[in-house]
């Protein structure tokens, strides 16, 4: 649950997050905090930071679902990345 009083893992986000392909217990070896939310500048909208954000973004690359934009800190969706949040999280994004 992500808001502006800080975030917490549920057991079934828990879940999920394993089945998703991230290792919860690997933040023994992590200094990273282990979740926190962070507020983002340019939409104002809060998402998740800290160890379980940054192994999420992994876990998206190692799925080819996002690819860096050249030369900026964007990112992009591919086609596998529209399929794959769709088929995982119910995500339906507008083409």
């Amino acid at each position: 649950m992500l808001g502006e009083d800080g975030v917490e893992v549920t057991p079934s986000g828990a879940r999920f997050l394993t089945e998703f392909g991230i290792d919860l217990a690997a933040k023994a070896a992590s200094h990273r905090l282990f979740r926190r939310p962070c507020l983002d500048w340019s939409e104002r909208r809060y998402h998740i930071a800290g160890f379980v954000g940054t192994e999420m973004l992994r876990r998206c690359f190692d799925l080819g679902w996002l690819a860096r934009q050249k030369g900026t800190r964007a990112l992009r969706i591919t086609p596998a990345g529209r399929r794959g949040l769709r088929r995982t999280l119910g995500v339906v994004l507008a083409p």
